[in-house]
C-alpha cells in the first residue's frame, strides 16, 4: 500500500482543518492495512491490533455495500478527536477495485475548531427590537448536529435557550454534544428540536 501514502499526504495538506486522512483495505476477509496520515504518537496508546476488529467497527460498516450500495461518501457523526484536536467529524467512502469488487475505505478526519471559534469566540450578539417583543431581544449564531445536539454556541447564551444554568458552569466548549434543544425549558425551543428528528 505504499503507493497510497502520497495520496493520503496530498489529502491531509490540501485543507487546513484536515486532520488526518486514511485508507483501510481488505485483503481477505477480516484481515487488511490501515494506512493513516499523520503517522502520529496517538496509536501507542491504541490496544494491540490482534484486539482490535476495525473491519466490524461502525465506521466501516456504514460503507459497506449490505449497508451503502450507492457508494456514496457518508458523513459521520460529530465527536472529540481521541488525539486531542478538539472537536471533529470524518467523512468516509468506500474503495473498490475492478468488477466492483468492494475492497475497503477511505477517510478524512475534519477539525471544526475553525467554525466552533467563529460561534464561541466571534460571535456577536446584535440586538433586534421585533426579537425583543417576542422576549428575546439578541440574535446569535449556534451549530447542531442533525439531531439538535449542541455542537457550539456561545456559553453566555445558554440560559437565553433555556438550558439549565446549574449545568452550565460544568460545560466546557467541548462538551456542549451532551446538551440538546431537548433539554430547554422553553417549549419553542423543544419544538425546534423535534422538527430536526
Amino acid at each position: 500500500l505504499a503507493h497510497v501514502d502520497p495520496l493520503l499526504l496530498a489529502t491531509k495538506e490540501s485543507n487546513p482543518a484536515y486532520l488526518a486522512a486514511w485508507a483501510g483495505l481488505t485483503l481477505v476477509e477480516n484481515l487488511g492495512l490501515m494506512h493513516y496520515y499523520p503517522n502520529t504518537h496517538y496509536v501507542e496508546n491504541l490496544p494491540p491490533m490482534d484486539q482490535v476488529d476495525p473491519w466490524s467497527a461502525p465506521y466501516f460498516q456504514a460503507a459497506t455495500p449490505e449497508h451503502n450500495p450507492t457508494g456514496r461518501p457518508i458523513w459521520l457523526k460529530i465527536n472529540n478527536d481521541g488525539t486531542g484536536a478538539g472537536l471533529m467529524t470524518t467523512v468516509i467512502a468506500p474503495v473498490y477495485q475492478k468488477q466492483n469488487l468492494f475492497s475497503g475505505i477511505a477517510g478524512i478526519d475534519i477539525s471544526l475548531h475553525s467554525l466552533t471559534k467563529a460561534i464561541l469566540v466571534d460571535h456577536v450578539t446584535a440586538y433586534d427590537e421585533h426579537a425583543s417583543e417576542a422576549g428575546m431581544g439578541y440574535e446569535f449564531s449556534l451549530l447542531l448536529d442533525q439531531d439538535g445536539a449542541i455542537i457550539a454556541m456561545p456559553l453566555d447564551q445558554l440560559e437565553a435557550m433555556g438550558l439549565s444554568q446549574d449545568r452550565m458552569e460544568a460545560i466546557q466548549a467541548n462538551s456542549l454534544l451532551d446538551y440538546s434543544l431537548q433539554d430547554s425549558r422553553f417549549a419553542k425551543v423543544r419544538k425546534l428540536g423535534d422538527t430536526m428528528k
